[in-house]
């Protein structure tokens, strides 16, 4: 009989180390028993494949986004609110202009405004720059003008006269408390606004009609002199001393205002001519007569003691 192990059978295990040894039969045991002729042959065990697991799909949790607030945008420095025009008025309204305080109703934006913090400025407002062509004759209209002016004048010899006489007597408290007195400062404030006036009207032909005779009336050209709050050195007190002293340092500004004169008197030689043709008068002689006029209210508020800084190169 064959005893050889069918194919697929297990090998047989082989004994440990240390393991008894198999018992062999003994004398007159049975052989094992052979299988018969025609016996089935044993079964072989069938693998068993392992079932496949299919992973169960994990759906990931929906992620909402969070909301993203958009940053400030910083409006330019130069952002203005909106105009919001009044109820009834059409789309296209602007802002009204507003005249400065103390300014006649009728006052336009003026065409050399005043800039700076310089305590003496002039403003002019003039609502018509229109004018008679008369006044563009050459010679003629000027010559009528100072004619028309002589009120003024006289007005003015009477100012000067007294305006020395305060400054003569306002060193006295000047030189104890270091202030112009007020009287003085209303003195000479007054001669030098009617001095710009008569000048403008006189020698420059401005437009505005004729300046008044009588004191803080209204006018186009309006001078203001801002003295609030302002002292001065002890020393301008000294008789004759103050008024020499700031006469020298002026030098350098009484060179430039001369200059400045003479090309203005110059000027007057081609200004006939727009007013003559047009009856306008041009704005380039308002700009450069303007600032010569505001030029001039400086240099003789700082000539005549008034307490405000030395005066700047400059006509604006």
């Amino acid at each position: 009989m064959d005893n050889t192990p069918a194919p697929g059978d297990p090998a047989p295990a082989e004994p440990a180390p240390g393991d008894p040894a198999p018992a062999e039969p003994a004398p007159g045991d049975p052989a094992p028993a052979e299988p018969a002729p025609g016996d089935p042959a044993p079964a072989e065990p069938t693998p068993v494949e392992p079932t496949p697991v299919e992973p169960t799909p994990v759906e990931p949790a929906p992620v909402e986004p969070a909301p993203v607030e958009p940053a400030p945008v910083a409006p330019p420095p130069y952002a203005q609110p909106p105009f919001a025009p009044p109820p009834g008025a059409p789309p296209y309204a602007q802002p009204p202009f507003a005249p400065p305080p103390g300014a006649p109703p009728y006052a336009q934006p003026p065409y050399a405004p005043a800039y700076g913090d310089y305590p003496v400025q002039l403003n002019v407002t003039v609502t018509q720059p229109e004018m008679n062509r008369l006044w563009g004759i050459p010679f003629i209209g000027i010559f009528v003008r100072f004619i028309m002016a002589i009120p003024h004048f006289v007005v003015l010899m009477v100012l000067g006269i007294g305006m020395y006489v305060v400054i003569f007597l306002g060193w006295i408290p000047i030189l104890l408390m270091g202030r112009v007195p007020g009287m003085q400062a209303a003195w000479v404030k007054e001669t030098i606004h009617r001095a710009t006036r008569v000048v403008a009207y006189a020698y420059f032909l401005f437009p505005g009609g004729y300046p008044p005779l009588e004191p803080g009336a209204p006018n186009p050209l309006e001078l203001t002199i801002n003295l609030e709050g302002r002292s001065m050195s002890r020393l301008w007190g000294i008789p004759l001393f103050g008024l020499m002293v700031r006469f020298i340092v002026l030098i350098p500004h009484l060179i430039v205002l001369g200059i400045l004169m003479l090309v203005g008197y110059l000027g007057e030689i081609i200004l006939w001519i727009p007013i003559l043709f047009t009856g306008k008068y041009p704005g380039w002689a308002m700009s450069f007569y303007s600032g010569l006029l505001r030029y001039m209210a400086r240099v003789y508020a700082y000539l005549l003691l008034l307490p405000v800084p030395y005066p700047p190169f400059s006509l604006s």
